[in-house]
């Protein structure tokens, strides 16, 4: 996930970043308000109506309507799962406290030349953003990652979503790389070296 441009664009997750920050660290998601909730209830609702559906469908004789209406349940059922999953932070578990562990993000994020924009007022919150992945609009994947003791969180989501199929996160991935090169550092007085094999 290489960036392009500078990554200081003017976006919304910096002041609720901030404002949310102790939240975050503590619940390990962002807070639910009613921008948020909206999708969650407009797609359980719609969720419930394609059951319903689905269940008269389902003692259907014709097998066109069985198959739309397994398919009307599933699609809503992603869509609401990738969608909670996108305000859930993914937890990093690490032996060192948040001076270490920023630098340690910091410095696994160099080591895959990926540009990194640190909020101006929150240093430990680290952002890169994705090259686009759209033609003729902006769409990018947009990761936090926030430094903090024994744990680095990770959040991912995309600039142009909305309430759609988002492609598929690069967080879990990402999380497993970093948790690996927590894993191979040693602490070597003033900063840290990785283990050679």
């Amino acid at each position: 996930m290489k960036l392009l441009g500078s990554g200081t664009e003017k976006q919304d997750w910096e002041h609720q970043i901030l404002n949310d920050l102790s939240f975050i660290k503590k619940k390990l998601r962002y807070p639910m308000r009613a921008s948020k909730l909206t999708p969650i209830i407009f797609w359980t609702f719609f969720l419930g109506l394609l059951i319903i559906m689905s269940v008269i469908y389902l003692f259907s004789e014709k097998a066109k309507l069985r198959i739309f209406s397994l398919v009307g349940i599933f699609l809503p059922c992603i869509l609401l799962y990738r969608y909670i999953q996108s305000l859930k932070f993914i937890k990093i578990h690490s032996p060192y406290f948040l001076q270490e562990n920023l630098a340690l993000t910091e410095r696994f994020l160099k080591a895959r030349q990926l540009l990194i924009y640190r909020h101006p007022e929150a240093p430990e919150v680290l952002q890169i953003i994705s090259k686009n992945l759209s033609i003729g609009k902006e769409d990018r994947e947009v990761m936090i990652f926030i430094a903090d003791d024994k744990q680095v969180l990770i959040n991912s989501h995309f600039t142009n979503a909305g309430w759609s199929l988002s492609p598929k996160s690069h967080a879990k991935m990402m999380a497993k790389e970093l948790q690996l090169f927590i894993k191979n550092v040693i602490p070597d007085g003033k900063f840290y070296q990785k283990l050679e094999p």
